[in-house]
């Protein structure tokens, strides 16, 4: 095993060589607190080389470093004692599995050849200085996977029935334990979990399906265990397996600050409403995967008034929102927590079946933009599969109020003063003048920053079509949104407006990518035509960079928009060539931009 051969070459090199001489190199190899600096340096250029992120997110360790980046360390570590233990502080920061602390650092009674005797009976007990060597080491560990086991050698069902009876071990075996991985629900995994239960800070739990015993029942074990004894927990990802069981104790944690979910197929026996207890939580993200065998129900929309002006009693601390799940889940979600602190919210939308659960998203929106008027950031995507809609499930739902919610959202969108980042994707509307409604509200939003709209009309009936908004709709943009940066939007280009000549554009805006419904529109149009655009969007923005920061290099349009672009930055060289003129004939001295 690798780390046996780290081990074995840390140690016995080390006790061969002595502390350095006196000198300059050996106060500087015998100095801890340098030694330590020097290595943690090395430590961050090796993991760049390797490609490898330095810190280890929560819930990202599930395998082990690999084996060349462990080697260089363990080669560094035979210089002297100093560097060694300078040395094991990174070798053993991370640890994938806790075989090499059960079959390694404590070898259990062996033969000459290395061969158990016992499998890990330890019937004559684990010495003092063995536990002390495995010390050394555990308490170097910051973040654990306890993934299955992979050697034959090592017997966990003996390590507990040991563990569990001796009073010599220490405890905690992992004094140093921040971050915990758990995706096997052997017992010595477990009962390592509630060794380290009150002292970590971060754990998933993702029990995969290679065990005998069911994942449920361990996965409503553990939570309890983290429920009763976890203290220090601030963050927690449940991801296998969440049920209503596992979910209602990891919603008793009061003290998680960042929580992640992940169901499979629809949740409805979930009480999301529990959420509202942790009231130190500042970050939920919820996934859900398609599960064609648990399809979620609509929701009854009747309920959307008891919904909106329902009590806004939720996690007060709560500041980011991040969901990924069918429509049905989305409104469960919004439903049932009632949070009005929210910053940023992201949420994306996966088709579903019937595909006119899409119907409801313009509710849900509408939810969101009403409670959390300090919102910054609202994203909304829709992953469709393509299935196609059912055209007589649509008909009586066209002009119905309980349906049509897009005209309470674009007024709920206009009162969040504070919104820097608004971001609408491939998101489905029944109401066709969506764009112009939402366009409205943009205008209210002095901080926005980022405005990316690109929504799609419910089916491809001609009748559902949503209009496409005009050039001139980016004067209004440039007159009222002055903070803006990028902005993506859909645009008609059947007409080219006026210059406004009675305008004076101050507007900061760098980045526009005006997405045209087919290349014709602007490939097939002529230079002169070309031209014209141009100037009107150099009048409106003087400041732009590129119109196609969001269009694949080769892409249709790229090079239609490039030309564009050429002549919008050949007017911005020749008015700041005509400034500098001005300037130096008046002898003013003006600074302008570029000198």
């Amino acid at each position: 095993m690798e780390d046996d051969t780290i081990v074995e070459a840390m140690e016995t090199q080390v006790e061969g060589v002595p502390n350095a001489g006196p000198g300059a190199p050996s106060q500087v190899f015998n100095n801890m607190e340098l030694t330590s600096l020097i290595v943690q340096a090395l430590k961050g250029v090796t993991l760049q080389e390797s490609g490898i992120a330095p810190v280890v997110p929560p819930g990202g360790l599930k395998t082990c470093r690999p084996a060349p980046w462990r080697q260089y360390f363990a080669r560094l570590a035979t210089v002297n004692r100093t560097v060694f233990h300078a040395s094991i502080e990174v070798l053993w920061e991370h640890m994938s599995s806790l075989e090499p602390f059960f079959s390694t650092l404590l070898p259990a009674d062996r033969k000459q050849n290395d061969m158990f005797s016992i499998l890990l009976s330890y019937y004559r007990g684990v010495k003092s200085v063995q536990w002390h060597r495995f010390t050394l080491y555990s308490s170097r560990t910051k973040s654990l996977a306890l993934n299955r086991f992979t050697s034959s050698q090592l017997d966990e069902s003996s390590w507990v029935m040991f563990l569990a009876t001796d009073k010599t071990k220490p405890d905690p075996l992992f004094p140093a334990l921040k971050t915990v991985y758990l995706s096997s629900n052997n017992n010595l995994s477990l009962l390592a979990a509630f060794s380290f239960a009150p002292y970590i800070t971060s754990i998933t739990i993702d029990l995969d399906a290679g065990s005998n015993e069911p994942v449920e029942e361990s996965g409503i074990a553990l939570t309890t265990l983290l429920q009763e004894r976890a203290r220090n927990l601030t963050h927690a990802a449940l991801l296998s397996p969440f049920n209503s069981d596992t979910a209602s104790r990891i919603f008793e944690i009061t003290s998680l600050s960042s929580l992640s979910l992940r169901a499979n197929g629809e949740t409805s026996a979930v009480d999301f409403t529990r959420v509202k207890n942790l009231l130190l939580l500042e970050k939920l993200e919820f996934k859900q995967t398609r599960n064609a065998s648990r399809p979620s129900p609509l929701p009854p929309l009747l309920d959307f008034p008891r919904v909106i002006s329902a009590p806004l009693d939720g996690s007060p601390r709560l500041r980011e929102l991040s969901v990924r799940a069918n429509p049905p889940t989305h409104y469960q979600l919004v439903a049932s927590i009632s949070s009005q602190s929210l910053e940023s919210i992201h949420l994306v939308f996966l088709s579903d079946h019937p595909e006119e659960h899409a119907m409801i998203i313009p509710h849900i929106l509408t939810i969101h933009a009403k409670r959390n008027l300090n919102l910054k950031s609202l994203v909304a995507e829709y992953w469709t599969r393509g299935i196609n809609w059912d055209y007589d499930a649509i008909n009586p739902m066209r002009g119905d109020p309980l349906y049509d919610k897009a005209l309470s959202f674009t007024q709920a969108l206009s009162a969040l003063r504070n919104l820097t980042t608004l971001k609408i994707s491939r998101v489905p509307f029944l109401t066709v003048d969506i764009m112009a409604l939402i366009l409205d509200a943009v205008h209210s939003l002095p901080m926005l920053e980022l405005l990316w709209l690109d929504v799609t009309s419910m089916t491809d009936l001609d009748e559902d079509e949503v209009f496409t908004p005009f050039l001139h709709c980016l004067d209004d943009i440039s007159r009222t949104n002055q903070c803006l940066n990028h902005c993506v939007l859909p645009i008609d280009l059947a007409e080219v407006p006026p210059i406004p000549n009675d305008y004076v554009s101050t507007n900061r805006l760098k980045k526009l990518d005006l997405c045209t419904m087919t290349v014709e529109d602007l490939e097939e149009r002529s230079t002169e035509y070309r031209l014209r655009i141009a100037q009107y969007l150099d009048r409106l923005f003087p400041h732009l960079e590129t119109l196609t920061d969001t269009l694949p290099v080769d892409s249709w349009g790229w090079k239609a928009w490039g030309e564009v672009f050429a002549m919008v930055s050949a007017f911005q060289a020749l008015r700041a060539q005509a400034i500098r003129d001005i300037a130096r004939t008046t002898g003013t001295g003006m600074l302008v931009e570029g000198d």
